[in-house]
């Protein structure tokens, strides 16, 4: 039976499990360092748009033009201020339909949904850690409660639907999702993945896994131990292409800061001039 602390609606077209704000305690308020970051990201075009649109109201294309061009700065603030949001009082929508299931984060007015297909799912995936021995910390106790829930795919991917609750409430939630799913089909096996809280308890390897036939890094044994060789990655490799994008965006910065700086010289210029214009006439 699903933890009352869950809001769940039956309907014959779809079954809603509305999860309450994450109780991750003291963690959720890291959540206001990349809000904090957007609102920094965001003080400098936000207060050169305020500027440009005064002067664009007078007239001017130019200045309509750098308004819509900072407005894209102010966007991407939005991302971390979202992820910010969603870790401060995020909570999870899971609605189960005849044939997809939709998870959907909500933090106020801000929403993200994905969905995955019941042809698509190969299992589902129940996360969490292990007791942790005692001693710990209370907040590293509180967190080894929780739990996730993960829909593994036929491709061999992963969607995260429910993640940062309670081990017990996402168990309850995770068998009545297979069991709807059953019921429109065969219904996926649940398997369970516990991580370690304690590292050094982890038991020794029986087997060795095979190494990957693409891998590159080699394994040498000495007298004192195992030593192994990873050759770097390259300058494109290594980068994943951003060397390339940082080298474009100085180049557009340098130029947008030319363009800027030659608009405001023009600008004064011709407010002097006709300054100057008036004054003789008058």
């Amino acid at each position: 039976m699903v933890d009352r602390e869950i809001q769940t609606e039956h309907w014959p077209e779809r079954t809603t499990y509305d999860f309450p704000v994450r109780p991750i305690g003291a963690l959720r308020w890291f959540g206001l360092l990349p809000m904090g970051f957007a609102v920094f990201w965001a003080w400098m075009p936000g207060h050169e748009i305020f500027r440009l649109t005064r002067q664009a109201q007078v007239g001017g294309g130019f200045e309509w033009f750098m308004v819509g061009f900072l407005s894209l700065f102010l966007l991407a603030a939005l991302l971390p201020f979202s992820l910010g949001l969603f870790l401060l009082a995020g909570r999870t929508r899971l609605v189960v339909t005849r044939d997809q299931i939709v998870t959907t984060e909500i933090a106020g007015p801000i929403r993200h949904s994905r969905k995955v297909r019941f042809a698509d799912i190969d299992r589902l995936e129940l996360a969490s850690r292990s007791r942790p021995p005692g001693g710990v910390s209370a907040l590293g106790s509180s967190l080894a409660q929780l739990g996730g829930l993960s829909a593994v795919l036929k491709n061999g991917k992963k969607r995260l639907l429910v993640a940062a609750y309670p081990r017990d409430w996402v168990e309850d939630v995770t068998k009545e999702v297979s069991g709807l799913m059953g019921q429109q089909g065969g219904a996926p096996a649940i398997v369970r993945v516990e991580a370690l809280s304690d590292p050094a308890a982890r038991p020794e390897a029986e087997e060795l896994a095979p190494r990957p036939i693409d891998s590159k890094v080699s394994l040498e044994t000495k007298a004192s131990g195992i030593q192994l060789i990873i050759p770097p990655l390259g300058f494109w490799k290594g980068s994943k292409g951003m060397i390339v994008f940082a080298i474009l965006w100085c180049l557009f910065m340098a130029l947008f800061t030319a363009v800027m700086g030659f608009a405001r010289t023009s600008s004064r210029t011709i407010a002097f001039s006709f300054g100057c214009s008036s004054a003789s006439f008058g």
